[in-house]
């Protein structure tokens, strides 16, 4: 003989277990939803942190590149300054010369004086090399 409230146990557990197997599988879909919506959200977030970088990054470079630029405008605008200055310095230097040139006209005369006496002194050598018994003899 068999016991009703045996089966209606056995009947009311698995309705139990069959009602707790819906709500957690309901339960675990859920989750997973939810934790497929963080991840969506967070790559979401993570993009658009990523493209912020690359725009500041990006912001950065053209603003260096700018300084570049004028740092470079700044250069060749220093070197055209040296090169002038150079030219002018070299322009002077010679006019200087150039003066100086004609105004030291005694000194030269003291050169000529000089020249004279060595004129004077080779020409003595050399009457007294064509006079000598060597050249003589020869």
């Amino acid at each position: 003989m068999k016991f009703p409230s045996k089966d209606l146990g056995k009947i009311r557990l698995t309705e139990y277990l069959d009602e707790r197997s819906a709500y957690l599988t309901q339960f675990a879909e859920e989750a997973n939803t939810e934790m497929d919506q963080i991840g969506e959200n967070a790559l979401k977030e993570l993009d658009e942190a990523g493209a912020r970088k690359m725009g500041n990054i990006e912001n950065q470079m053209q603003a260096f590149e700018e300084s570049i630029g004028l740092n470079k405008q700044e250069i060749e605008g220093n070197e055209k300054k040296r090169e002038e200055f150079e030219g002018q310095m070299e322009e002077e230097r010679n006019e200087w010369l150039f003066f100086k040139n004609l105004r030291q006209k005694r000194p030269m005369a003291m050169d000529k004086a000089k020249a004279k006496e060595e004129m004077e002194k080779i020409k003595q050598l050399r009457r007294e090399s064509v006079g000598s018994k060597t050249r003589r003899n020869v």
